[in-house]
């Protein structure tokens, strides 16, 4: 029987009004060679956004890429979310 481990992570880091991403959840996923995937809750539409699998590579680039994803998602308090 093949075994999985999922661990997910919030990237904000609280459910305050962050100004960036903490990266912690980058570096786990760099050392351990495993993809970050990105998933919202999207209030607005009440849909479950899953986003594409992302190898860790560049550090700018790849956080780039995924504040574009959660740029796109309405919160639930969409005042808190990611500027």
């Amino acid at each position: 029987a093949e075994e999985y481990f999922i661990l997910a992570i919030a990237p904000e880091g609280t459910r305050k009004k962050v100004q960036k991403l903490r990266t912690g959840f980058y570096y786990i996923a760099k050392a351990a060679g495993i993809p970050i995937i990105p998933v919202g809750f999207d209030f607005a539409t009440k849909e479950v956004v899953i986003g594409d699998p992302l190898i860790p590579s560049y550090f700018e680039g790849d956080i780039e890429r995924l504040l574009s994803f959660y740029r796109k998602i309405h919160g639930k308090n969409p005042e808190l979310g990611i500027t």
